[in-house]
């Protein structure tokens, strides 16, 4: 069985996922990262946009976790805009080190740009995730892809191409959020998406009202689940029923 799969995954919630549909374009955030490596800790918030390609019965864990509504895009449409799978390394890893030495301590433009796009995609292979009560959480199992803009577009729209985390917590409380403007995005066309899998009917009847705005939904090929469907068609979970009053 592959370990990958060609569907690209965003999970958001509902509200954000409506406008992502209204707007046919996703929109760059800085996403703060914790990077350790030996005994020091890199903190550093890079824009990006994050996706992964997990298989569709492995996901269900992943959906739960960040914001409990996905939509599935091609990976054409993901190659086309320049996505690159995560860069996962070991704390212990002596490349790391090197890598975040080179990219703090170089003076050289250029190098520095060069090391910010290889940073901007690195990720340590477990480590702590208290947002959701983790100790520790192996990121790896995530499958993460990323789409981060290009130093030039972030410049000439004047953003900063990294933040500190105190800089980051600055622009998200100034902005109500961590997004960058509508300028820049990466948009989709509807025949770029492949799958829904949304909480509940309800919020599949809101999505589908959407879409069928502008196209018809009886001629795409868009499949829509719930996390329920997932469970039990998928992954085999949810059949069995407990005696009531039993633990």
């Amino acid at each position: 069985m592959g370990l990958s799969s060609n569907i690209l995954w965003h999970q958001t919630n509902k509200d954000n996922l409506k406008k992502i549909l209204k707007q046919k374009c996703f929109r760059y955030s800085y996403s703060l990262e914790s990077i350790k490596y030996e005994i020091s800790e890199f903190k550093m918030a890079f824009p990006m946009l994050s996706l992964c390609d997990i298989p569709i019965a492995d996901i269900l864990e992943y959906i739960s976790r960040y914001g409990g509504n996905s939509i599935g895009l091609s990976r054409e449409w993901g190659i086309k805009n320049g996505i690159t799978p995560v860069f996962y390394c070991e704390k212990s890893s002596s490349l790391l080190e090197e890598l975040i030495s080179l990219f703090l301590n170089n003076r050289d433009e250029e190098i520095k740009k060069f090391f910010w796009r290889l940073i901007s995609h690195v990720k340590n292979y477990d480590g702590a995730l208290p947002k959701y009560q983790y100790r520790k959480y192996r990121f790896y199992d995530e499958r993460e892809v990323r789409i981060v803009p290009k130093i030039e577009q972030l410049q000439e729209l004047g953003y900063e191409t990294r933040l500190t985390e105190e800089e980051y917590h600055k622009y998200k409380s100034e902005n109500k959020n961590s997004l960058l403007s509508a300028d820049l995005n990466i948009s989709f066309d509807y025949s770029d998406i492949r799958y829904f899998i949304l909480k509940d009917d309800r919020s599949i009847a809101e999505i589908k009202k959407i879409l069928s705005k502008e196209i018809n939904l009886n001629e795409s090929k868009i499949c829509f689940f719930t996390i329920s469907q997932i469970k039990e068609d998928f992954i085999g979970q949810n059949h069995n029923e407990l005696i009531e009053g039993t633990i």
